[in-house]
């Protein structure tokens, strides 16, 4: 019995996927995060390097590779705007702009990745990927839609009903109220919006 009880409460402490060991190099252990998917994690170690280290222009052009890949066009921004000077001195700026055009154009070959995220049950990088895309493009409705989606499969009933209260006039012009009526009803019954 004792035996069954210290098996649980381990399990229930071990971390979700394979551990990844710290190499000291703030580039190599963020690289590892982003090879499984952390990218919250990968985020969170690069801006505690960056505070410890705010010399490295190398780390802040990591951050904004990583920034690039979750497809987060407004805090990539920020984070060259907040560091141009030292950036445009890296001999990286033609890259960096580069970056910066493909983001403003790739809103539409980030819906796989997002369903990828899904297939995966990844559902806040999924969310994340999309709601940056809606952030960079406001005013599609397929990005909003699918956002709506991801909320839905990852039973997030608060986020779908911030974002149909936020786009519901939008949305009925659009004709897709009603695909948002009925998932919100399957989420929430009781709630008089879908009504």
């Amino acid at each position: 019995m004792i035996l069954v009880v210290s098996a649980l409460a381990a399990w229930r402490l071990w971390p979700t996927g394979p551990v990844v060991a710290e190499s000291g190099n703030p580039l190599a252990d963020t690289d590892a995060r982003l090879a499984m998917g952390r990218y919250d994690e990968a985020m969170q170690m690069l801006d505690a390097a960056i505070g410890t280290e705010p010399d490295r222009v190398d780390l802040k052009l990591k951050r904004i590779e990583v920034l690039f890949v979750l497809g987060d066009a407004g805090r990539l921004r920020a984070a060259v705007a907040e560091h141009e000077s030292e950036l445009r001195n890296s001999g990286k700026w033609d890259w960096i702009e580069q970056l910066q055009q493909k983001l403003d154009s790739r809103a539409v070959s980030l819906l796989p990745q997002a369903d990828e995220h899904l297939a995966y049950g990844q559902f806040a990088q999924a969310a994340e990927l999309i709601s940056s895309a809606v952030a960079a493009e406001p005013r599609r409705t397929d990005l909003k839609m699918k956002l709506f989606e991801v909320y839905f499969i990852a039973g997030d009933n608060q986020n779908f009903e911030a974002a149909a209260r936020r786009w519901q006039r939008e949305l009925s012009e659009a004709g897709e109220w009603d695909k948002i009526r009925i998932m919100g009803t399957q989420l929430d019954p009781a709630n008089e919006l879908f009504r």
